[in-house]
């Protein structure tokens, strides 16, 4: 399946970076940039959806707002108890989309609580690579096409290219964004992979100290 979604969509094979250990670990920082990125503030660490982030999301998905039917977020935005952090890639997602614009939140937590925030919110709790559960679930709600694809899941390079599964539901037009660009092997390597003759590839926040954001708008 690896091997099918890497001839499909990428360049070349991204897995010769894959570590024992790469899960979820910043693979290139140096002392000084650690350094740097813990004295930026004492709230950063809870905000990891930078200002640079959340403006580069906002306007990527106003840009195709009215177009949009269907978002599709993996790895839902950190909570306290139930209550949703703000300023994450969920809230701006949840907050702005249309009412009649179907959202889909797959996380290995129960983020259920999600869907009193609007209209036509859905929540699955499930791994990624677990197609057959999704799979029914999108079944069930009709679902088609992917019009919004957004990954902030688990970022190793093995977890990253099995999550193009969902890039298959995705049409000419239709955009999969990409957060922690920037320093997490799975995110900085496979924005970088993907076929030019089939995606418009656009970095955000890459020259400062930031997780960074990428987005892919398929042709």
């Amino acid at each position: 399946m690896r091997d099918h979604f890497i001839n499909k969509y990428l360049t070349h094979d991204i897995r010769y970076h894959n570590n024992i250990d790469d899960r979820d670990t910043p693979d290139h920082w140096t002392d000084t940039a650690l350094l740097e990125l813990e004295n930026i503030t004492g709230e950063y660490l809870y905000r990891e959806f930078s200002d640079c982030n959340q403006y580069a999301l906002i306007n990527e998905f106003l840009r195709v707002k009215d177009k949009t039917k269907v978002i599709v977020e993996i790895g839902v935005a950190r909570i306290s108890g139930t209550v949703l952090y703000e300023h994450t890639s969920t809230t701006i997602l949840i907050n702005n989309k249309n009412d009649d614009t179907i959202y889909i939140g797959i996380d290995i937590e129960d983020k259920k609580f999600l869907e009193k925030e609007k209209p036509n919110v859905h929540t699955i709790q499930a791994k990624s690579e677990d197609y057959s559960t999704i799979k029914q679930k999108f079944d069930e709600l009709g679902i088609k096409h992917i019009d919004f694809l957004f990954i902030d899941g688990w970022h190793s390079v093995n977890q990253v290219i099995d999550e193009l599964f969902y890039v298959d539901y995705v049409p000419p037009g239709g955009v999969v964004g990409y957060h922690d660009t920037n320093y997490h092997p799975g995110p900085s390597r496979i924005i970088s992979a993907l076929k030019p003759e089939m995606f418009d590839v656009r970095k955000h926040c890459i020259n400062k100290i930031d997780w960074g954001v990428g987005f892919a708008t398929r042709k």
